[in-house]
């Protein structure tokens, strides 16, 4: 073989090349560790992310069920109140001769403060910017269907 004007055998070649071949591959292997190193850590990286949105997503929906394990019955007594508030009146309004106004007034004005009561309590929980404003809004507008039922009775004459 002639390099470089130089004759020289393969053996001769080839210890010459032993030491950059050693350095080739040793610069390869280098480079291959780096890349392996920077994919290695994105993806450790990227599981660790994960991780945190799911640790995040499992506190909201604990934090969410426990919310409803607290409203529902709330919002089940509140409802309960409103309707034995309204019969109630219907049945006050149906017997005025028959009952004295005075334990009328006295059976509104109790369901009437249970269902203040239960409309406070479930405030305290809902938020008109809630994500729940139907509920929100149904709760409302249930509240402000007793006045409506009490304008009602007074008109009988019997609040």
């Amino acid at each position: 073989l002639i390099l470089g004007g130089l004759k020289m055998s393969m053996i001769e070649l080839l210890k010459l090349g032993t030491p950059i071949i050693t350095d080739i591959t040793s610069i390869g292997a280098l480079i291959y560790t780096v890349r392996s190193f920077k994919t290695t850590t994105s993806h450790n990286n990227r599981i660790a992310e994960l991780n945190e949105r799911q640790i995040k997503a499992n506190l909201v929906s604990k934090s969410r069920l426990e919310w409803l394990d607290q409203v529902r019955p709330l919002m089940a007594k509140y409802i309960n109140d409103f309707d034995l508030y309204k019969n109630d009146i219907l049945d006050a309004i149906t017997q005025i001769q028959n009952a004295d106004p005075e334990d009328i007034n006295k059976i509104i004005l109790l369901q009437n403060e249970k269902i203040e009561t239960g409309y406070f309590k479930l405030r305290f929980f809902l938020s008109e910017k809630d994500s729940n404003p139907k509920l929100f809004d149904s709760v409302k507008e249930i509240y402000d269907s007793r006045n409506y039922l009490y304008e009602i009775a007074d008109r009988k004459s019997v609040v």
